[in-house]
């Protein structure tokens, strides 16, 4: 996080159409050991047990002393400019009822 900071969290399918997006006013970091916490507002529909998988991916932004976290914003974040993709995990519900 010295020279990245995470920037957007978004929940899209196989094909990348997003289903949900949050960027900086809803991620919280704690730069001493390294954490962060991501937080949607919901419920977001059909993310599990959906006929089309999701997935979770982390899109970072070069300059993160830049980045005011938990600060209201009315920017629309758009991962295709500016942004690093990072990271795209499966959502699972953990358990499985």
């Amino acid at each position: 996080m010295e020279k990245h900071g995470i920037y957007a969290v978004r929940v899209c399918n196989q094909k990348k159409k997003e289903s949900a997006i949050i960027g900086p006013q809803n991620i919280s970091v704690d730069k001493s050991n390294m954490t962060f916490v991501a937080t949607f507002t919901g419920p977001i529909p059909d993310v599990f047990y959906s006929e089309q998988p999701k997935f979770l991916e982390i899109y970072l932004r070069v300059k993160p002393d830049k980045i005011e976290y938990g600060v209201p914003s009315n920017e629309r974040i758009n991962v295709n400019t500016n942004l690093l993709f990072a990271l795209r995990m499966p959502m699972e519900f953990v358990p499985d009822p």
